[in-house]
């Protein structure tokens, strides 16, 4: 949950005046991504399907809105594949989910840090803030995490499942040990999680940063 980009889109965010500020429709659909974005990579993932649930818009016009957005450079669709040089990118396909980065806000200075603290006086009312939009600690690359309590058990299924989804996108072969690791770190704190398998290898697929899944591969 992004509470910082939050923060930061109702605080620095384009005003409602002037060409390039905002209508009631995008800021609210701008709103819906910052909520769903991770404090870290700054990224979200959510399906047409929810966008347009949550901003109460058909999907023709939360189309028009997200078009918009990207060219008031306040989130950008990342590339997913290009079929040949020179070719339209490809943003979406099956089984991959367009993948929404939300830019910086134009009325944050670049040297200013991204916190919640917009009003001192009152930053115990933020350190619950601050702890949630802490990102989860997943497998980085390198040595072997401590692995957390997950919410569910992690099956030699859910294993085999997460080793598989890893190598088919790496082309790598890993281990057991090293797949358990990450399924682990994947599945603590979450809830809810009806079929383990199928969820994380949606995660592993749609990730646009693989490495921090991988193991450092030794000189």
């Amino acid at each position: 949950m992004g509470v910082k980009i939050v923060a930061e889109v109702i605080h620095s965010g384009p005003c409602s005046d002037g060409e390039e500020g905002l209508i009631d429709a995008e800021f609210r659909l701008l709103m819906v991504l910052a909520e769903d974005a991770n404090d870290g990579t700054r990224h979200c993932w959510p399906g047409m399907p929810e966008l347009v649930a949550r901003t109460h818009k058909a999907a023709s016009t939360v189309r028009r809105l997200l078009t918009s957005l990207e060219r008031k450079k306040l989130i950008t669709r990342l590339q997913a594949r290009q079929i040949q040089p020179g070719a339209q990118p490809v943003v979406a396909h099956r089984g991959r989910r367009t993948v929404y980065r939300i830019e910086r806000m134009p009325g944050l200075s670049d040297t200013q840090a991204l916190t919640c603290e917009h009003h001192s006086e009152e930053k115990g009312a933020h350190a619950r803030a601050e702890r949630r939009s802490i990102p989860a600690s997943k497998a980085p690359t390198g040595e072997h995490p401590s692995p957390q309590v997950p919410a569910g058990p992690v099956t030699d299924a859910v294993v085999a499942e997460c080793r598989a989804a890893l190598q088919e996108r790496s082309g790598r072969e890993l281990t057991d040990e090293w797949a358990r690791v990450v399924a682990v770190n994947l599945l603590t704190g979450r809830r809810n999680v009806a079929n383990p398998r199928a969820w994380i290898r949606a995660v592993i697929e749609r990730e646009t940063d693989l490495q921090r899944f991988l193991p450092v591969p030794r000189a």
